[in-house]
C-alpha cells in the first residue's frame, strides 16, 4: 500500500506522495470523496478530463 491512514496516524511509502496528500485531504474533509477520487485519478494518469469537473464549485459536473 502506497499510504494508510489509522487512528488519525497518516504515513506512506516514498513513492505514495499522491496517495499521502489524499489521505490528509480526505482527513481534513476538504473536498467532496468524488471530487477527491477524480483529483488522485487525474494526477496519477497524468490526463485532466476538462468536461467532466466545475472547477468554481471544486466538484464533479452533474
Amino acid at each position: 500500500m502506497p499510504s494508510v491512514a489509522d487512528g488519525g496516524i497518516i504515513t506512506a511509502n516514498p513513492f505514495g506522495f499522491v496517495e499521502f496528500a489524499a489521505e490528509i485531504i480526505r482527513a481534513l474533509d476538504v473536498f467532496p470523496p468524488e471530487f477527491l477520487e477524480f483529483w488522485v485519478r487525474t494526477i496519477k494518469t497524468g490526463y485532466l478530463n476538462v468536461d467532466s469537473v466545475d472547477p468554481t464549485a471544486g466538484k464533479m459536473k452533474e
